[in-house]
């Protein structure tokens, strides 16, 4: 496979080093990564090949963006290309590796000896400091003349093309053409980035009052281009109460909250939800006193159009065996549902949800889901636990709330449902307390619901502090929107997350 094998002789160290920066942007979880986690898998879908990677060729070396495939943990971190004998920019294709052993001392597969057919596409692009590739293999001899076929080989270019322009969005959010930032802007030329900015930008400062914010940024969220003082929270912006959390998640840290997905309406009644990713960056002016926050925004709707066209392209799988202690179900379950974190709004009430489904494969995965509720297995309340803890540190932090509370599912004993049992193993990794705070309202005569409607929640407990809401799934936000408004009297602050919501490319 391959995997752009060659030095790039002459890089200035600038590149070098913008090189670097941009590798660890793309390796770090964000929106840009789930994206390209994505296109890994549908590249070895589309090549019926167990194993696809990114490839990015630095100065000295390749190193793998994304690994898709059962031998992904005999991917290589990294190792040299500098012998290589073709040019990091050429399409290569070989049936049996076997055939060729200088080629196969140099693959990034430690399991090389078994691997038999290898492909590679370049991601072409001038605009990055190194090279990018989409590599194929696979353990079975396939005929080049008919692998690629015509059909997969512009298949493959559109997942090439997804990536590139995922991949210079990363550049801009990793600012590597941005030049030195070490020395610290006044705030005229803070105001003038924002002006200049081709993408929607804004300018806060620490009290999150409005400073300046561009044409684009006005169209995005309805704000107005200057009032210096009034609060973001003033405007009647799509979803900003997650926004204002994530500034102030920012600003508590001091650091960068890059490439967070929001789905924005300008208003309920609007049937079209646009996609939007956010970054925040916390600045200092060498002639201002406090904090400032530059906020830059991206359409990302036709990219994820894009992947959703791509996901059509997938015929629905067949059964799976079973793959360990997660059980087929739930396998299939993991392996397939897209991951995507999100920031959602539901009238004014702002959840997260961390994965999606995709709608070529959908109904399946509801049915895998349907069975895994009453009795999930606890592999399955680990990996969603551990989907949860990894995106509330990284976007809300762990001293944003003092209690775990989970939805109550009504149609399995508490004690056993999955958004319970996911609740109480994320509380456990937050060092938190299970707050019982909200339960199902029993009626007379009322029996086991007949459908998959959730009957009514009443509160048992009044929190007393901020709260994280956990369910696990979300498929209008209802459900989550009811909860929150039950505790928010009793907790001030709600921080709703489900793990499943909306499909990919919504």
């Amino acid at each position: 496979m391959c995997y752009g094998m060659s030095v790039l002789e002459g890089v200035p160290a600038v590149v070098a080093g913008g090189s670097v920066k941009l590798f660890k942007a793309l390796t770090a979880e964000s929106q840009v990564r789930q994206t390209l986690d994505s296109l890994t898998r549908l590249a070895a879908w589309v090549a019926d090949a167990p194993i696809a990677a990114l490839v990015a060729t630095l100065p000295d070396r390749s190193e793998a963006l994304a690994v898709n495939g059962p031998a992904s943990s005999g991917i290589a971190a990294a190792w040299d290309h500098r012998t290589a004998d073709y040019s990091p920019r050429e399409v290569f294709a070989t049936g049996d590796a076997r055939q060729q052993p200088l080629l196969a001392k140099k693959s990034f597969v430690r399991l090389t000896p078994k691997l038999r057919a290898i492909l590679r596409f370049p991601v072409r692009s001038e605009q990055l400091p190194f090279v990018v590739a989409l590599g194929l293999a696979d353990t079975r001899v396939r005929d080049p003349a008919s692998w690629p076929s015509p059909q997969m080989r512009e298949r493959l270019y559109e997942i090439a093309a997804v990536a590139e322009a995922e991949i210079a969005v990363a550049a801009d959010i990793a600012g590597v053409n941005d030049g030195d930032r070490a020395a610290r802007p006044s705030m005229a030329e803070m105001i003038l980035r924002v002006a200049r900015s081709a993408e929607p930008a804004l300018l806060l400062d620490d009290g999150l009052r409005l400073i300046r914010a561009n044409a684009a940024m006005t169209a995005l969220l309805r704000v107005p281009h200057e009032a210096p003082d009034r609060c973001l929270s003033d405007f009647a912006v799509p979803g900003a109460e997650a926004l204002a959390r994530l500034v102030r998640r920012s600003l508590a840290g001091d650091e960068r909250v890059a490439d967070i997905a929001f789905d924005l309406r300008l208003d309920e009644s609007d049937p079209v939800t646009r996609s939007a990713s956010i970054s925040v960056d916390p600045l200092a002016a060498r002639d201002r006193d406090g904090k400032y926050l530059l906020i830059r925004g991206r359409d990302i709707s036709q990219s994820l159009a894009s992947a959703a066209r791509l996901e059509r392209l997938i015929a629905p799988p067949g059964a799976l065996p079973d793959t360990g202690e997660l059980g087929p179900a739930a396998s299939f379950l993991c392996d397939t549902l897209a991951r995507r974190t999100t920031l959602r709004t539901r009238r004014g009430m702002s959840y997260m949800t961390l994965r999606a489904w995709r709608g070529a494969i959908k109904t399946y995965q509801v049915k895998a889901l349907k069975a895994l509720q009453q009795a999930p297995p606890s592999a399955l309340v680990e990996t969603v636990a551990a989907d949860i803890h990894e995106a509330v540190e990284r976007i809300f932090g762990r001293t944003a709330f003092g209690g775990v509370v989970a939805v109550p599912s009504g149609h399995s004993p508490p004690e056993q449902s999955l958004s319970a049992r996911v609740a109480e193993t994320v509380a456990e990794r937050l060092g938190l307390p299970v707050i019982a705070a909200l339960v199902v309202e029993q009626r007379a005569g009322a029996g086991r619901p007949l459908d998959n409607t959730r009957p009514p929640i009443r509160v048992a407990l009044d929190p007393g502090k901020p709260v994280l809401l956990v369910d696990d799934v979300a498929t209008s936000g209802r459900h989550l929107e009811e909860a929150a408004a039950l505790l928010r009297p009793g907790s001030g602050a709600v921080y709703a997350t489900a793990w499943i919501g909306g499909e990919a490319g919504e």
